[in-house]
């Protein structure tokens, strides 16, 4: 090969070359993207909290029950008052009251309403107005004035704080389901239920200052000292009721609290799933340009060391031609 041909020979490799390497520079620029977008991804499952699934415990509470009279008490919270103790006294009552369900429903929140149980939602007002004749809506707000369910302020709920939608049974027959307005706050999830009972018995809770309690060696209360006054106020005396104490799970709650639970665990499991494919196509994208690298190094390397060998023609050209003119 002469020189010329030498010359322009290495000048178009050694372009070649530095095209290669400006590739490789944009593959390796294209990989460190790939990269923060895989440990995004991982940070990002590391930041979700594992679902924890409720344990039996958080729902076993210790019951206080007493005989007053005909009627049978029994405690609820008990708050310190001074030496004393403002004690809530709970007492079965018979009439028209909501009773929780077992387990609970699911639900959807979208812009055109609320479904519940796969059923249309309504306000109690907006449902009271729409089937006017078709239930007892007078009775259902008896019953939720009647039933021992407490807001976070510890006062009864009113009707308009209550959803409810109809749910109809194979036989055709409609059942209104109660659910509580502020359990409803995000997109989709779990609820509880709430049933209208007729004529049944349900809890009616009083809150009752000054009471004494006396404990036994183990911290476990067995008497309360009810006070009970004149119509001046004047303190006549106390109710003596002897308690005894009984473990009780409450099996509702802990139901309501491991669906939501599992669905918890399901949002997780699809969470992470969609973290672990998109990163398995990253990672893919990742090998390809990889790949693609591999390919430009080999020719690079093709290239550098056809480079060498013209660097070694052109030398021997130019020392044959300097020695002719020197010889």
């Amino acid at each position: 090969m002469g020189m010329a041909a030498s010359q322009a020979r290495y000048l178009s490799l050694f372009a070649r070359k530095s095209n290669l390497e400006y590739q490789a520079q944009q593959i390796n620029q294209e990989r460190s993207v790939l990269s923060q977008q895989c440990t995004a991804m991982y940070n990002s499952l590391l930041a979700m909290q594992v679902p924890t699934p409720p344990s039996t415990s958080e729902y076993t509470t210790i019951k206080y029950t007493g005989v007053q009279g005909a009627t049978t008490i029994t405690l609820g919270k008990v708050k310190p008052s001074g030496e004393k103790y403002c004690v809530e006294i709970i007492t079965s009552e018979t009439g028209d009251s909501l009773s929780k369900d077992y387990g609970s429903a699911s639900y959807t929140k979208t812009t055109d309403g609320i479904t519940i149980a796969g059923e249309e939602a309504y306000t109690f007002e907006d449902a009271k107005n729409k089937f006017p004749e078709d239930f007892s809506w007078e009775r259902y707000e008896e019953a939720i004035r009647n039933s021992n369910i407490l807001n976070p302020q510890n006062e009864p709920y009113k009707s308009d704080d209550f959803l409810v939608y109809i749910e109809k049974n194979d036989s055709g027959i409609k059942t209104v389901k109660f659910v509580l307005a502020s359990e409803v706050t995000k997109s989709e999830g779990f609820v509880t239920t709430y049933s209208y009972i007729s004529n049944g018995t349900f809890d009616k809770s009083e809150e009752i200052e000054n009471c004494d309690l006396n404990f036994d060696g183990q911290g476990m209360i067995t008497q309360i000292k009810i006070p009970f006054y004149s119509e001046d106020g004047t303190l006549l005396g106390t109710n003596d009721i002897k308690l005894t104490a009984e473990k009780t799970t409450d099996n509702a709650a802990y139901q309501d609290a491991y669906n939501q639970y599992e669905y918890a665990q399901y949002e997780y499991d699809k969470k992470q799933e969609e973290i672990n494919a998109k990163t398995e196509i990253i990672q893919q994208q990742d090998r390809n340009l990889e790949l693609k690298l591999q390919r430009l190094d080999t020719e690079r390397q093709q290239i550098t060391a056809e480079i060498d060998a013209l660097k070694t023609v052109i030398k021997d050209n130019i020392d044959k031609s300097f020695k002719t003119f020197s010889g």
